[in-house]
């Protein structure tokens, strides 16, 4: 920057964990042509470690002249707030820079397509995988390849607690040290349940195939369900390890013919899968395409440093941009893509279920996957593991099925429980 010319200002909305990170890194490091103009807060009462402009009014930062970059900080669950203060940001055409996946996840197309008739850029690589820079990847390195999937690993709460038990250790256990490490939310459920989950795929999606994938129309199956039952027990992680299987909480969108299904769901995959290899909080995601054919993507996913690195990366390539040094745009590129209904979509891997020990228990089972025209592939009984919370004489087992409809399975499964059989559960297979 030439030493005549204007710093590019910026104003914070929020002054959490990754607010304080981004804020500190720039106070800190003092880069050329950028500064922090004022920090939106919430509690002017609170204590504050570091001296700036702060203030309580959305509107002293969106109608400031010397602030040409907003960065939207604010609370992840108030979706509608923050998209409110992106959508004036923009009308007031200061460019903006967001970790919020569930306001992307909903509004990608349109706020994308409001900031070029705006004349400003919208960054939002922060809302997907951390430090993982995918939204990158995809909308400049991939722009031009017609991409045919999505597979990943895209919450590292998930990861790290399926990695731990995996190791054997307990789900409670696990996720008291993913909060203590700051991997984990202190009320977990939107990471748990998928949700968080859900909203990257369906900016994955929507970046990927030119078009709004909304996360409604995407299936989502998560470590609990919405009543906070917990999905998988110790015999899926006994099974895996015997089988050569890792368990992850995948996220899968892809291209079948002129339309687009996805889901999010637990998961075995297998051991010399690449996917296999992201422990821990990290992420990790396999692209395929028709040029590119397959390429994986890891790095940090979980905690506040990945993502402030992301915000920051994007914050310096919109001032990249202000000073027309290159442009910074997602291209809406259509190809004609209809969304289609996962449940008509084709999955394969092991139906789990517990059954007294009687005489023509298992037949049963086999007998509904059969009338359902379900193939089974194999079918392994687990010696050694009761059903959890019981002390009946109830062993797991085990059923490998060739792909089938999901819908199918839904009601193979809604079959089992009403045949008396306890805690039925499709766990796909990754290949």
């Amino acid at each position: 920057m030439h030493p005549t010319d204007k710093p590019i200002g910026i104003g914070v909305l929020g002054y959490g964990t990754i607010g304080t990170a981004v804020i500190e890194y720039f106070l800190d490091k003092k880069p050329d042509g950028l500064k922090i103009k004022s920090v939106l807060i919430r509690d002017p009462a609170k204590p504050r470690t570091r001296s700036m402009p702060l203030t309580t009014s959305l509107d002293d930062i969106i109608h400031d002249d010397d602030i040409q970059i907003v960065v939207e900080l604010l609370d992840g669950n108030k979706d509608d707030k923050a998209y409110n203060a992106i959508r004036q940001a923009l009308e007031q055409k200061k460019s903006v820079v967001t970790a919020n996946k569930a306001v992307m996840s909903k509004y990608l197309v349109d706020l994308i397509t409001y900031a070029d008739t705006q004349d400003v850029s919208i960054a939002f690589e922060a809302s997907v995988c951390g430090s993982v820079p995918i939204i990158r990847t995809l909308n400049e390195f991939l722009r031009y390849d017609d991409i045919t999937s999505i597979t990943g690993v895209v919450n590292g709460t998930c990861n790290f607690i399926l990695s731990e038990m995996m190791n054997g250790n307990s789900f409670d256990a696990a996720l008291k040290v993913a909060q203590s490490r700051g991997y984990a939310e202190s009320d977990p459920t939107l990471d748990l349940d998928g949700t968080d989950s859900l909203q990257k795929l369906a900016i994955l999606g929507s970046l990927a195939f030119s078009r709004e994938v909304p996360p409604t129309q995407l299936y989502q199956c998560g470590l609990i369900d919405k009543a906070g039952t917990r999905l998988l027990d110790p015999a899926d992680f006994y099974f895996a390890k015997r089988e050569g299987y890792t368990i992850k909480l995948i996220g899968c969108v892809r291209r079948e013919d002129d339309t687009i299904v996805g889901g999010v769901f637990p998961a075995f995959v297998p051991t010399s899968h690449t996917l296999s290899t992201v422990t821990g909080s990290f992420n990790g995601l396999v692209i395929d395409g028709d040029l590119i054919q397959s390429h994986c993507y890891i790095g940090p996913g979980a905690g506040g440093a990945p993502t402030a690195s992301a915000v920051i990366s994007d914050i310096f390539d919109v001032s990249a941009r202000i000073r027309g040094e290159f442009p910074l745009c997602y291209g809406i590129r259509e190809r004609g893509l209809s969304l289609g209904n996962f449940e008509d979509s084709l999955s394969e891997g092991y139906v789990r279920s517990y059954s007294p020990n009687i005489p023509g228990g298992f037949a049963q089972k086999l007998g509904i996957l059969s009338q359902l025209g379900v193939n089974v592939n194999s079918a392994i009984n687990v010696e050694g593991i009761v059903r959890p919370g019981t002390d009946a004489d109830e062993t797991p087992d085990f059923i490998q099925i060739f792909p089938a409809k999901n819908r199918v399975m839904r009601k193979a499964l809604d079959n089992f429980s009403d045949k008396g059989v306890h805690d039925p559960f499709f766990l796909r297979m990754v290949r």
